[in-house]
């Protein structure tokens, strides 16, 4: 039988105790990630130095900023200049609508290849009126465009001092939008003038070519009869 000395069996147990303990000390060490965002580290320490440095003195002049800043997004005040010009639109077609105004008329008047035989004067003459008085209607379009442009200018000079008024973001905004209003009517004003154009364009094209067919027509007519006889 062996003996064990007691000094042996002691020195055994601390080193196996010293051992023990450091491998629970390296355990949890192995266990952890060192884990490192520099980018986010760096943005939460300037939010936090932001933060605080923020002090009770400074912020009742952040909380007037913002809500003044507030209000200026809020605050109303450039809307409701617009003005409709459907009516005075209306007039300035109805100015029109003496002379060769539309497509029925347009085809009743100038009939083209057409011989009107002993009523081929009273024909040339009613041909004429109608067309000049288009042409005159064209020019009274023009004439109340023209007669417009002071009514116009004033319209102008309130949205000028709409936009030199502003005070706020919102008014501003609003401000803009009613200039932009503007802009569109008259564009709408140049499609009616170019419109009336066209119509006068029409009428001086079908005339010439209306005067044309009645000549060969009235030359056929008689050609033909010259012949029969």
């Amino acid at each position: 039988m062996r003996i064990i000395k007691p000094h042996a069996f002691a020195l055994r147990s601390t080193s196996a105790a010293i051992l023990m303990a450091l491998a629970l000390r390296a355990n949890p060490a192995r266990a952890q990630l060192a884990v490192s965002d520099s980018p986010v580290e760096a943005n939460t320490t300037v939010i936090a130095g932001t933060v605080s440095g923020i002090s009770r003195q400074q912020l009742p002049a952040i909380i007037a900023q913002d809500t003044i800043t507030a209000q200026s997004l809020t605050t109303p005040g450039g809307a409701g200049r617009f003005q409709s010009q459907l009516s005075y639109l209306n007039s300035l077609m109805q100015t029109m609508g003496s002379g060769i105004a539309n497509a029925q008329i347009f085809a009743a008047t100038y009939p083209g290849w057409v011989d009107f035989g002993a009523n081929a004067a009273a024909t040339a003459a009613q041909i004429t009126n109608q067309t000049l008085t288009t042409y005159a209607d064209a020019i009274s379009v023009a004439q109340a465009q023209a007669a417009n442009f002071s009514g116009e200018d004033a319209h102008f000079q309130a949205l000028e001092a709409c936009n030199a008024a502003s005070v706020s973001v919102l008014q501003a905004i609003q401000c803009g939008n009613e200039i932009n209003l503007a802009a569109a009517q008259q564009t709408q004003q140049l499609r009616q003038l170019e419109i009336t154009h066209i119509m006068v364009d029409a009428v001086h094209f079908g005339e010439q070519l209306n005067e044309d067919a009645q000549l060969g027509a009235n030359a056929q007519t008689y050609f033909l009869t010259g012949a029969q006889r």
